[in-house]
């Protein structure tokens, strides 16, 4: 099942993560009329299943969670994870929920986990 969809800022691209472990980045523009494409124009499997997604506006940037703790930034334009961390499940619990800081600090990812563990993680290098 599918468990994240968001739209891409100031594209035509729209991603979705799943159960299964996949990330699959989807082009509005090619679902035009009656001839609908179903098929991802990128896949990412992260090999667990993937739990929360966000899109942020810097750099064609998603934010991805999974299950196992695990967190990281897809740049959709390299095809590649860029940043990465794992969070302690014992202590802070699962990630529930992901958010960019677009307008003020569009380099802060946000994450929640099930045990109310709430942290701003600084994407810049």
């Amino acid at each position: 099942p599918i468990s994240g969809l968001v739209c891409v800022p100031d594209t035509t691209l729209f991603a979705s993560t799943s159960a299964d472990g996949t990330l699959r980045i989807w082009d509005c523009a090619k679902m035009e009329g009656r001839n609908i494409v179903n098929k991802a124009r990128q896949i990412y499997n992260r090999q667990t299943p993937l739990d929360c997604l966000a899109a942020g506006r810097s750099n064609y940037s998603l934010g991805i969670a999974a299950r196992d703790g695990s967190i990281c930034v897809f740049n959709i334009e390299k095809q590649s994870s860029v940043a990465s961390r794992s969070i302690n499940l014992e202590e802070d619990g699962t990630p529930v929920h992901l958010h960019f800081q677009d307008t003020l600090q569009p380099w802060l990812l946000y994450y929640t986990s099930s045990l109310g563990v709430t942290v701003g993680w600084d994407l810049r290098k």
